[in-house]
């Protein structure tokens, strides 16, 4: 039997696509025998990783704003703008305090040496931890610190981590790049649940004014909701707190700038790593529409990873049958 590897890159609220690639492998019966992640891919693998994934999907077609803002515990800050113990948390929801070692799929996720500016792959151990390490996003997240050493986000350095699980000995690897400029292929989204064909339909009445209205709410919520939270900071802190308020026009904040400057680097990162370890299969959801906060998209975000998982999947079952 060939030996299967997937590859989960990182790309943040991106990363839901992940569950809709994985369940367009699992609908099309193709097992997986070795599995990756980088930062939300690492987050995503360990979860599918202990059989939680479905667990995760149902919260993430719950998620919304508020959800979201109560996760920001806020370091003023030295190495980081959010301390990441709510997350921990959060995390420990679907993994529980479990280890490498109980994971029913071998898995590996990447972090990075923040001071000797090299590629950590966490193989046994804390799952928490490692997670943990693989998500903080430099500047957002304070660094994770193991053994004296700091660990930021593995998508710095290896954001589609192919040469991990062709390490572990996947004969057949294929890879999700969640951040693709290019129009991925996608097959009809009739029959599966994240988006029903009614659905579709009524969003394309209107589109344009009902995304622009929903824009202004929640651009207009978070400022209400950021302002409410943070009042007593703004009393001490009057003002650095009011340049982390998003702009009521543009909606640009702090995490806005870090994030989309680190997912820049990112992409190019991700061409040179794809061309050195190259996949036998490569799943490029097209996700530019989605900020890599936009949690709270994860409906259309998974519908985008299942529906380009979908159409690879005669691709897929013909590399295996070769490859057997």
């Amino acid at each position: 039997m060939v030996q299967v590897g997937l590859v989960l890159g990182s790309g943040g609220a991106r990363g839901w696509a992940h569950i809709g690639v994985i369940r367009a492998l699992e609908e099309a019966e193709i097992k997986v025998d070795y599995l990756s992640g980088a930062s939300i891919g690492a987050f995503v693998g360990a979860i599918y990783g202990v059989e939680s994934l479905g667990k995760l999907e149902d919260f993430a077609n719950e998620i919304d704003v508020n959800y979201l803002l109560s996760l920001l515990d806020i370091s003023f800050p030295n190495m980081g703008l959010i301390d990441g113990e709510r997350v921990v948390n959060f995390i420990r929801k679907f993994i529980s305090d479990k280890k490498f070692e109980e994971t029913t799929i071998p898995f590996r996720c990447v972090a990075t040496n923040f001071l000797l500016k090299k590629e950590i792959v966490f193989d046994s151990g804390s799952l928490i931890d490692a997670v943990r390490a693989s998500i903080s996003i430099p500047g957002i997240f304070r660094p994770f610190k193991r053994e004296e050493v700091y660990l930021v986000d593995g998508g710095i350095v290896n954001p589609v981590p192919v040469s991990v699980v062709k390490d572990m000995g996947a004969e057949v690897i294929i890879a999700v790049n969640l951040n693709s400029d290019s129009e991925a292929e996608e097959a009809d989204s009739d029959g599966y649940p994240y988006i029903s064909q009614s659905d579709i339909s009524s969003e394309k009445i209107d589109e344009e004014s009902q995304e622009r209205q929903e824009k202004e709410q929640q651009e207009s919520g978070i400022v209400q909701n950021l302002t409410g939270r943070y009042d007593t900071l703004k009393r001490i802190l009057p003002n650095q707190i009011d340049d982390w308020i998003p702009d009521a026009k543009t909606g640009l904040n702090i995490f806005d700038v870090i994030g989309n400057s680190i997912n820049v680097m990112e992409q190019q990162v991700t061409q040179i790593q794809l061309q050195i370890n190259q996949p036998d299969l490569l799943i490029e959801p097209n996700l530019m529409d989605f900020g890599i906060f936009d949690f709270h998209q994860a409906k259309p975000i998974m519908q985008k990873g299942y529906d380009a998982a979908k159409a690879k999947i005669p691709q897929i079952k013909e590399v295996l049958e070769t490859s057997a």
